[in-house]
């Protein structure tokens, strides 16, 4: 008797070419336990097994590719034993244990499907008449329906060989490859069009990639690393669900698939959520007993917004399953093809979350003297993202979920938080189904006082001063001749600092300064900008940063709209002031006149809640505006750093943040206050990497507050910054978001020095949160902001100001001593920024409105997720810059990525900057886009820039990037010829199976119209051409024509040769009664080879004319 190979069905074409693409896997092992109580016959189950496998080819199948295409090649026999497993010799306390270890390691050995056997079996013995069975199948060869059926005949089969009979078991119409040959003739052609047509309809527009948050990134190589979390819902909730499902005509699938939907609504905010369903298939009565792989993925598509309730939800479910249960018979490959053809390596097409409703009762089986039952346990792997399985278990009268999670994305609290999330979310919607599915809370109150009160439990003493100024006098009076300024090679002494500011306080006041007044302070960085601030504030006024090297209409607008008495400055500098300032303190020029009045301490004291400065920011509009930090706010946020890092003997600061900016706040009063020298760096210094990491080293400076991209900037200089700084052991990262990967290069290049990310602005004195970056922080999908500092609060709320749970997305609102008194003479502004607090009012009246998103992660800390107002829209439809941009970064040929709407508001364009200079192709970038997010997420054009173009504070300046010069990106769609043997050699190939004229090497294979299938059929024929073994990754990551030969060529020089075939194939015999179109699909889904083959018996074998 010969092997016969059989075309396979498209569902086991798909986990072929997942074979293919991960080889080794046992991500697609299908594995079951039963417990078997009583005296077992091993000889009879062993003759059970034989039995069941001789009944049934799909158990006896491997399977093989000719020309790219899968064949399933069913052997003619193959022998079964069970391994026996005994450990009823050792103590019986860990039998249990040790055999759900046993088990989840038999579940996780990968099968080789062109070898088999595909089915296997184990026999853990825990005593002597209580035993495991383990079965392990490939899906390729099974699905659930077909385990019931193969422990149904295991029994009976069993049973009868136990008493000396014959099975006596349903005869089999046909067997699964004649199946899998029917459903190829019945799926083609008009059938199949008109299928993939509705279902390209019923899911236009979908994102097709879940924006569910997570707490790590994704891994370029799927592990598939999995673990399990469960849910109960007990009799009175289970009852309810069962009663309202009767009432809305639906069934409890359809109910908790809209639970299901609902709840990632509410993570992802995403308006259309996918969800794929596995269906069982079996819509033929003759395959009802026949174990194979049945079953197909269907996709669900679930439309919301704010205002839908839970029954509305309920409604739009049933009203999608019962359609398209209709048009279930389409394979799930296909609609794959046709809407996600260049199918990313690293994330699962169309969906990634599974639902499964069970709806088969446990499995339990009494024969005569024994008694068997399914024996849970959990195998370790995930294949998707997260699955739910939900069954009826009869005896507890509960409803049961169980969730498997990819443990590379999400930790185990993460899991456990979001399930509580969704026992709220549907216990309240079964109470209340018309209510908004936006309104109702998710967290407990348990959740609640944690979010709202625990975590902000922030309030500490500091015994602060009342205001910066007296703040510095006190420490003038300790430490007079120690060292407050350093400025290129001199020392200022507080005594000097103290006397110069008093005596220009005197002077401010004679001129006319009041209490509560704000004046202007115009200088580059030296000691007389810090000593005129402090005259400013021991003059009891306001000072108000005018920088001259701004555009002349925006100093005119902040002298005018500030209405600042006048300003402190230098000579130098006056000239290049508006002329409309009243009154100009010249420090230089006015010297002498200054010196001549008291240099005592002047008895005017600022209260806490005064304005300590005006300092003018980009407005939304265009227009700045002023924000009015007060002594409160600075003295918090310093005395918040000096207890937690606090200042240790001989460390030394730097001074380098420009005074129009916030950070400038704590950089020159944060350790002037403290009694710690700052060295005070020049602008020309701070634009040359190697001058100032020079400077930093020649002063000693152990502390620094800089933007993440004054951080890359000396990463890139000097990798190994621990060497050139060795004393600079704590940086501190604020003003923009701090990548991952920048992180990963501090750590590498300064493992011993502390990196703090911080997060704030000025309406609330800089930063109001920290995190202190950790090792596990580089596996995370950005960097935490972390918690609020002492005596500040943050909340998250969703858009009904309503606090929201862990891992939900919300605006970030601040409240405590941190705030700003409001935006100055900008009434209206202010009251829309500042609110009153709805979420803890006794904590914080006030709060202030950051216009960020964030989310609370499982350990308390805040993730921020972009800007609320980075949310444009593009033909009707909301994009998120932020995330377009977060995963064109993740490319790895860019470094940082931009992404803005063109002037004509039309289309979206994309910036990046690379970091070896060598850009990516713009059609690279577009298809590694289009593989990870919806098409109408895909920017149109594509440039690069050498660096961005920056605001003086360091911080990215977004507007100015549609006007920076950029290189545009080309396409690479021109047709470059092929240079070498090997590229012509694999034109050819693209040529025949593409359908196309002529290909070019920097053209891409999908683009083309390439998909999985014929990507199979690529490599299948590299192997014979070529006789070298490519992985069909390779296609995905890198499908040029240019990439693959240089693969080819490489392969060939490592010598890495292409495995032989099994066996030599034959067509499944063609039955006398087959239709012409029949026999017509089955040649069809011949292979050239075959084809080739089978004229050749054809003509060698031809019977004798009668």
């Amino acid at each position: 008797m010969t092997d016969t190979a059989y075309p396979t069905s498209f569902a086991q074409q798909r986990l072929w070419f997942l074979d293919q693409l991960e080889p080794g896997t046992a991500a697609y092992n299908a594995a079951r336990a039963f417990r078997i109580i009583g005296p077992l016959d091993l000889q009879a189950l062993i003759r059970a097994v034989q039995e069941v496998v001789r009944r049934h080819e799909s158990l006896r199948t491997i399977f093989d590719s000719v020309d790219g295409q899968a064949r399933q090649i069913v052997l003619p026999e193959m022998e079964m034993e069970i391994p026996l497993v005994d450990l009823s010799g050792t103590p019986e306390q860990g039998h249990e244990q040790a055999a759900l270890a046993i088990a989840s390691e038999e579940g996780k050995k990968p099968f080789e499907l062109t070898q088999g056997p595909l089915f296997r079996t184990l026999l853990v013995r825990l005593k002597p008449d209580q035993h495991l069975l383990i079965l392990v199948m490939h899906h390729i060869i099974t699905d659930g329906w077909s385990i019931a059926i193969l422990f149904r005949e295991l029994t009976k089969c069993y049973e009868a060989f136990t008493t000396g009979q014959s099975p006596e078991l349903p005869g089999l119409p046909v067997q699964y490859a004649e199946y899998a040959q029917w459903q190829r003739e019945y799926l083609s052609g008009g059938v199949l069009s008109d299928e993939v047509r509705y279902w390209k309809e019923k899911l236009a527009g979908a994102p097709t990639v879940l924006d569910l948050p997570t707490d790590h990134r994704r891994p370029s190589t799927p592990s598939w690393h999995g673990a399990a979390e469960h849910l109960v819902f007990d009799r009175d909730k289970f009852a309810k669900l069962k009663a309202f499902a009767n009432q809305e005509g639906s069934t409890l699938f359809m109910v908790s698939m809209a639970a299901f939907q609902g709840w990632l609504w509410r993570y992802t905010m995403q308006n259309s959520i996918l969800v794929g369903t596995p269906t069982a298939g079996r819509s033929l009565i003759e395959v009802e007993n026949l174990i194979g792989f049945f079953v197909n993925t269907l996709v669900f598509r679930a439309d919301l917004d704010e205002n839908i309730s839970f029954r509305q939800l309920v409604r739009q479910v049933r009203g999608f399953a019962l359609e398209t249960y209709a048009h279930q018979d389409v394979p799930f490959e296909k609609l794959v093809e046709e809407l996600v053809p260049q199918r990313s390596v690293d994330i699962t097409p169309l969906f990634q979350v599974m639902f499964i409703f069970q709806n088969m009762p446990k499995q339990v089986f009494k024969i005569q003297g024994l008694e068997m039952e399914d024996f849970p346990f959990e195998t370790g792997i995930a294949k998707f993202d997260l699955t739910a399985e939900v069954y009826e278990v009869e005896e507890e009268e509960a409803l049961h979920w169980r969730f498997e999670y990819n443990t590379d994305l999400f930790e185990p609290a993460t899991i456990r938080q979001m399930i509580g999330h969704l026992r709220n979310l549907l216990n309240a919607a079964i109470e209340n189904p018309d209510r908004s599915l936006a309104r109702i809370a998710l967290m407990d109150s348990t959740e609640r006082e944690h979010l709202l009160v625990e975590l902000n439990d922030t309030v500490a003493d500091g015994g602060q001063p009342p205001s910066i100024e007296v703040g510095f006098k006190r420490q003038a009076a300790r430490t007079p001749d120690s060292a407050a300024v350093l400025f290129k090679g001199q020392k200022f002494s507080y005594k000097q600092i103290n006397k110069r500011a008093n005596c220009l306080a005197h002077h401010l006041i004679k001129r006319g300064v009041r209490p509560g007044d704000s004046v202007g302070v115009s200088f580059e960085r030296s000691p007389q900008m810090v000593i005129a601030l402090l005259g400013v504030l021991k003059a009891g006024a306001a000072y108000v940063p005018l920088d001259s090297t701004y555009p002349p209409q925006w100093l005119s607008f902040v002298v005018e709209d500030s209405q600042v008495w006048g300003v402190v400055t230098d000579t130098a500098t006056r000239h290049r002031l508006p002329p409309t300032l009243r009154n100009v303190v010249a420090l230089d020029g006015d010297a002498e006149l200054i010196e001549t009045l008291s240099a005592d301490n002047l008895d005017l004291q600022s209260s806490r809640d005064d304005t300590a400065y005006v300092l003018y920011t980009s407005g939304s509009t265009g227009t700045p505006k002023g924000v009015q930090g007060t002594h409160r706010a600075c003295l918090n946020r310093f005395a918040w750093m000096w207890r937690t890092y606090p200042f240790q003997a001989g460390e030394v600061c730097c001074q380098k943040t420009n005074l129009g900016f916030v950070d400038s706040v704590w950089e020159i009063f944060g350790p002037l206050l403290a009694g710690v020298p700052s060295v005070i760096i020049p602008q020309e210094t701070l634009h040359d990497p190697e001058e100032l990491l020079q400077t930093l080293a020649r002063e000693h400076v152990t502390r620094i507050v800089l933007v993440p991209s004054l951080l890359r900037m000396l990463l890139e200089h000097a990798p190994r910054l621990g060497e050139r700084v060795p004393g600079l052991k704590l940086w501190s990262c604020s003003g923009e978001m701090l990548p991952t990967d920048l992180v990963e290069r501090f750590r590498a290049g300064f493992p011993a020095a502390t990196l703090l990310n911080l997060y704030g602005s000025a309406e609330v004195a800089a930063d109001v949160t920290w995190h202190q970056v950790r090792e596990q922080d580089i596996r995370a999908n950005s960097i935490p902001i972390g918690k609020p500092i002492a005596n500040t609060q943050v909340y998250i709320l969703d858009a009904n100001c309503d606090p929201v749970a862990t891992g939900v997305r919300g605006e970030i609102y601040v409240g405590g001593d941190n705030l700003a008194r409001g935006y100055w003479r900008r009434p209206e502004l202010t009251a829309e920024r500042f609110v009153q607090n709805p979420a803890a009012p006794e904590r914080s009246p006030r709060l202030y409105r950051t216009g960020d998103v964030g989310r609370f992660k499982a350990t308390g800390e805040i993730e921020y997720l972009g800007r609320v107002d980075s949310q444009v829209k593009l033909r009707g439809m909301r994009l998120e810059l932020g995330e377009i941009e977060a995963v064109l970064g993740t490319h790895p040929g860019v470094r940082e990525a931009v992404v803005a709407l063109t002037a004509d508001q039309q289309r979206l364009a994309a910036y990046v900057t690379v970091d070896n200079g060598t850009a990516p192709s713009a059609g690279e970038l577009r298809r590694f886009l289009r593989a990870r997010l919806p098409e109408h997420m895909v920017p149109a054009s594509y440039s690069c820039l050498e660096q961005w173009p920056l605001l003086p504070s360091g911080k990215l300046d977004r507007k100015a990037v549609l006007r920076a010069p950029a290189v545009p990106l080309a396409d690479h769609d021109g047709l470059v010829a092929p240079r070498t043997e090997v590229e012509r050699k694999l034109a050819a190939i693209w040529q025949e199976l593409l359908k196309l004229e002529r290909v070019g090497i920097d053209q891409n294979f999908f683009e083309l119209g390439g998909h999985s299938l014929l990507a199979l059929q690529v490599m299948a024929r590299i192997r014979s051409l070529f006789e070298v073994e490519l992985p069909v990754r390779r296609l995905f990551e890198e499908p040029t024509l240019a990439a693959l030969g240089a693969a080819v060529e490489t392969a060939q020089a490592l010598g890495v040769k292409a495995r032989a075939p099994i066996l030599q194939r034959s067509a499944r015999p063609v039955v006398a009664s087959q239709s012409p179109e029949a026999l017509t699909t089955q040649l069809d889904n011949l292979s050239a080879t075959e084809l080739q083959s089978l004229l050749q018996r054809v003509l060698r074998d031809k019977p004798p004319e009668q």
